[in-house]
């Protein structure tokens, strides 16, 4: 099995790619040796935090970077770029002195005692304007982040980035800054999800925008949302389940509060976004105006990728398992081409509409990868198929509505073109928003500035094995 972003050689059940960090995930065997799909996480009413957002807070603005094409020798990694370590990092013998610098960084450790964690609950341990960041509420954002992150494609990697669940936080040397512990670092990026979310609230409420409706409803129903889960789950409350989740103290109130804040901000941060939507000429030259960059990284307005739809007939007696280890004869053969023949026919004297074409592939498709969908793969990269498959995709006369039949090694494959994906107007559009909502959140982040007592800080224990 190889990597379907960097063609690395996989392990079987690899979940995580050791050469470009990308996730990787197999629901069943794909005959067309595509593995789409991402990993999804979900904590019971658990938010996804919005990086875009944390990244700006913890390394200041930069500029939007030129993503690079999506063809198999030149795909785009996720944070670490690349990851050779074989052995874990070495942890420090105890937890690192106190540095007392105006960070993360200041106590070498911030773990306490229930007892403690939940005498300094109400202590302010950070500030936006007229916002405030207790310790209660901190235990929320803090773990959730160590949750999010835990259960996110790195988390699979963790013992390749020094990362033992079983072992204290605050005496593990982080892989992405060896000046923290993982403790310091998952501190450093709670902080920053709060902030990034409230100067946004702060924001909002400061021009006078309004929480939808359907988001006022929703939080209106998260407390018996919570007590459902919990229940569902065995836990007595939902401050029982929260408690077990994110410490003592941390209950329904807390997290009734970081989802409040959290809607908050996304609401207002996705209003703006909607007015920053580039013009079909906005996206032109901004893709000129950084031409060179995008070629750099193997762009050009050349350079796309397709959508295709197809029907996949094996030969009598063959099968998803054995397609490729058996031989069939002739004959065989002969009658899967005529099932496609008889299918392509089929299909153009319905009409030739898309919509048929997927009602036919639902039916009588043999790939598990695509017979739920109508056949349909998105975003195929050139390289990314069979090679026959692959050269029909790309054939430079292709258009949109286009039909035939392609034999592979797989099967005879009734196929039906859905079209070219555009890719630099796609990346220039991204880029551009990006570029105009990051201008957005460092005026916010000048306008509200965070003031963070480190030295109050508690962070409760809590069990992550």
């Amino acid at each position: 099995m190889n990597c379907k972003h960097c063609k690395a050689e996989l392990e079987e059940g690899c979940k995580v790619c050791p050469e470009c960090g990308k996730a990787v995930e197999i629901a069943e065997e794909n005959v067309l040796k595509v593995t789409p799909g991402k990993f999804a996480f979900t904590v019971a009413a658990c938010v996804v935090l919005l990086a875009v957002l944390t990244a700006l807070v913890l390394g200041g603005m930069k500029k939007a970077e030129v993503k690079p094409d999506t063809t198999a020798d030149k795909a785009p990694a996720t944070q670490p770029t690349e990851i050779t370590a074989t052995e874990p990092v070495t942890e420090p013998a105890t937890i690192p002195a106190d540095t007392l610098e105006d960070n993360a960084t200041y106590k070498g450790s911030y773990s306490a005692e229930d007892a403690d964690v939940l005498a300094n609950g109400d202590t302010v341990i950070a500030t936006v304007g007229n916002k405030a960041l207790t310790n209660r509420q901190l235990q929320i954002y803090y773990w959730m982040y160590v949750h999010q992150f835990l259960g996110s494609e790195m988390g699979y990697y963790a013992s390749y980035i020094g990362l033992d669940v079983t072992k204290p936080l605050d005496a593990q040397t982080c892989y992405y800054d060896p000046t923290m512990t993982w403790q310091q670092y998952f501190l450093q990026q709670a902080l920053s999800t709060w902030y990034s979310y409230q100067i946004l609230a702060v924001e909002a409420e400061t021009v006078g925008h309004k929480l939808e409706d359907d988001y006022r409803k929703e939080l209106d129903e998260l407390p018996n949302m919570l007590e459902e889960s919990a229940k569902s789950q065995g836990f007595a409350s939902a401050d029982e389940m929260l408690q077990k989740l994110v410490g003592p103290g941390a209950g329904v109130d807390a997290f009734l509060e970081y989802e409040t804040v959290y809607y908050e901000s996304m609401s207002y941060y996705y209003a703006e976004s909607e007015k920053m939507t580039p013009s079909e000429a906005e996206i032109k030259a901004f893709f000129e105006e950084h031409a060179e960059e995008y070629a750099a990284n193997g762009l050009s307005k050349d350079t796309k990728n397709v959508n295709v739809r197809h029907i996949l007939i094996l030969p009598e007696g063959a099968t998803i398992e054995n397609i490729y280890t058996e031989t069939f004869s002739e004959e065989a053969w002969a009658s899967a081409e005529k099932k496609a023949q008889d299918l392509l026919k089929q299909w153009k004297n319905s009409g030739k509409k898309e919509e048929k074409f997927a009602e036919l592939a639902n039916a009588n498709s043999a790939d598990p990868g695509s017979n739920t969908n109508g056949g349909l793969y998105t975003d195929v990269y050139e390289g990314q198929m069979m090679e026959e498959f692959n050269a029909w995709c790309f054939d430079a006369s292709r258009k949109k509505g286009d039909s035939g039949i392609v034999r592979t090694a797989a099967g005879y494959h009734v196929m039906y073109f859905a079209g070219d994906v555009i890719l630099w107007k796609e990346y220039a559009k991204s880029d551009l928003l990006t570029e105009r909502q990051n201008a957005m959140v460092e005026g916010i982040m000048e306008k509200y500035p965070i003031a963070v007592d480190y030295a109050a800080i508690r962070l409760p224990n809590v069990a992550l094995n």
